[in-house]
């Protein structure tokens, strides 16, 4: 009985509703400091784990109304998730917050990211980041850090 027990422990740690929860969504919040993100402006954030997207957001630059956000609002975006991935991998993982600009833009904002799993969730709160662009993407890279 206790080899059965045993092998059955070692079967479902090595399976992937062993190795944890999988990620059911991704959310980026923006709180938006002392300069608004313009209408205009594309944000181009990308949860990256070992050199490539798991998940993606690309989006918010096709309401001037929706899309501009206001000095002191507080906004939350879903990211795509592009490659399924369990809790417990983001160890390395890092997200790239970044924005490209229709015009010429200067967003100041504090950037967070949750990750919601079945009945769980795991939150990285960002420091106060400001991303300038004049037509061309830029990005600031945070790693993630270990929970």
């Amino acid at each position: 009985m206790k080899n059965v027990l045993l092998v059955t422990a070692v079967l479902l740690s090595l399976s992937p509703g062993g190795l944890g929860q999988a990620a059911e969504r991704v959310s980026v919040t923006f709180a938006t400091q002392d300069d608004d993100k313009a209408g205009n402006t594309q944000v181009q954030d990308h949860l990256v784990c070992d050199h490539h997207d798991v998940a993606t957001l690309i989006c918010c630059n096709a309401n001037q109304d929706s899309d501009h956000w206001n000095v002191t609002t507080t906004t939350a975006r879903d990211m795509t998730i592009v490659e399924p991935f369990q809790k417990g991998r983001l160890a390395g993982c890092h997200f790239v917050f970044g924005m490209k600009a229709a015009g010429n833009d200067t967003w100041k904002v504090i950037p967070s990211l949750t990750i919601y799993y079945d009945g769980s969730r795991e939150d990285w709160h960002f420091p106060n980041t400001v991303l300038k662009s004049d037509k061309t993407p830029t990005s600031k890279t945070f790693d993630l850090p270990h929970q």
